[in-house]
């Protein structure tokens, strides 16, 4: 009986995103019972740990040289929207900025977002 490597590989990366999923949203409670910030801070801190991981693991990810996009790069994007989503509400939380402004700051991340894949496609 031969060993299916993508079986192996697909379960040890099931296990570490239910252990990260865990530990996010652990260190969310956390953050929301120490500090002084509303009850959905804890999801806040859940999307950007969350998005940091996909973000580093989509990074080190190998890419293929196909013309579809890889898991990789939809980790990347995925990452990075849930960091700019979190880092946004952190800023909503924290500072008395206007609505529109913080729609403005989530507006410039996903430009930057969409400059960086533009300018890597053509690298």
């Amino acid at each position: 009986m031969a060993i299916d490597k993508n079986r192996i590989n697909a379960r040890s990366d099931a296990g570490i995103l239910i252990a990260v999923t865990i530990l996010a949203l652990a260190l969310g409670i956390v953050v929301w019972m120490i500090t002084d910030l509303p009850w959905y801070s804890v999801f806040l801190v859940f999307m950007i740990v969350i998005g940091a991981y996909i973000l580093i693991r989509s990074i080190f990810m190998e890419s293929t040289m196909d013309m579809a996009p890889t898991r990789g790069e939809f980790g990347l994007v995925w990452g990075y929207l849930l960091l700019a989503v979190g880092f946004v509400g952190v800023l909503a939380i924290t500072t008395d900025l206007k609505a529109w402004i913080l729609f403005v700051v989530l507006l410039i991340l996903v430009a930057l977002l969409i400059v960086f894949k533009s300018m890597k496609g053509r690298m």
